[in-house]
């Protein structure tokens, strides 16, 4: 059977546009202080959600079986879940991994801004593949609940 995955709201994002698309402008008004605070507690909610699709993740891996009589094209749909879901956890761990890079170079800012800026686009980069694993796998698993 396949195990429901929940649509999850992914709305932290972890750079706003207005500074991913001011990169200059911010590098040379803003500390590198400034640039933690303003992506800070986005961060920490991007984060929390990604961790809560990863255990969602995990918990479907354990769970999804074939029903006993399952034809082949069952099975096959129940293997490309499971790889689906395999994907899926590989682009959230790495998600998370960005994150936290982030997160710990913002304990302690300094140098030049434009290295945060570059590190925070690197998270919403990863937050864009995290929502697209997720979704894809969300979709697959409904369409075998059918």
């Amino acid at each position: 059977t396949a195990y429901e995955i929940r649509p999850r709201d992914w709305s932290s994002d972890v750079c706003s546009s207005d500074l991913a698309a001011n990169v200059d402008k911010a590098a040379g008004t803003w500390t590198p202080a400034r640039v933690c605070q303003e992506a800070g507690s986005a961060l920490a909610a991007a984060k929390t959600q990604a961790e809560a699709a990863r255990t969602e993740i995990q918990s479907a891996q354990g769970g999804v079986v074939a029903a006993p009589g399952s034809d082949a094209a069952d099975q096959q749909r129940i293997q490309s879940l499971k790889d689906g879901l395999g994907k899926s956890a590989t682009t959230l761990d790495q998600f998370i991994t960005t994150v936290g890079k982030a997160q710990a170079a913002c304990q302690s800012p300094s140098g030049d801004p434009r290295t945060l800026i570059a590190l925070l686009d690197e998270a919403r980069v990863a937050q864009g593949s995290a929502r697209q694993a997720y979704e894809s796998v969300r979709l697959l698993a409904q369409s075998l609940a059918r």
